[in-house]
């Protein structure tokens, strides 16, 4: 267990950013917002999910009026989803606002964080699965 100064830099961390949070808070609003302006970067079907460039926060608050931060709060709640992480461990090149491939190509880097959320999300389903069984 971490001890108290790390939970209070923690706390002070989480609480920092605001506009973050209501991002992540207000994920499923927005979600259908940038559906609407942007069907192509983010699809209804995970199949058609691709990964997106990496200034593509900043288009969408120019776009639509939504603070940085805010739209991090938001993005960040969409690169953790289970079709995320496969769209950017299957594609070379990422893709701007339109569904257009970039010249951005998907670093070892990204491969590797999605790798690792992909076993938390693949874990917490099988966690489920065994409780749902047991109960």
């Amino acid at each position: 267990m971490p001890g108290k100064a790390a939970r209070q830099r923690y706390r002070a961390k989480r609480h920092q950013n605001p506009d973050r949070r209501h991002g992540m808070d207000e994920f499923r609003t927005a979600l259908t917002v940038l559906r609407e302006k942007w069907p192509r970067a983010f699809p209804e079907k995970t199949h058609l999910i691709r990964p997106l460039t990496g200034k593509i926060a900043s288009q969408i608050s120019e776009h639509t009026g939504w603070s940085t931060n805010y739209v991090h709060g938001v993005l960040a709640v969409w690169k953790r989803r289970e079709s995320y992480c496969r769209a950017i461990l299957c594609h070379e090149f990422r893709f701007d606002l339109e569904g257009i491939i970039s010249d951005e190509t998907v670093s070892d880097d990204a491969r590797q964080q999605a790798s690792k959320q992909l076993e938390i999300i693949l874990a917490a389903k099988t966690r489920r699965q065994f409780l749902q069984k047991v109960s």
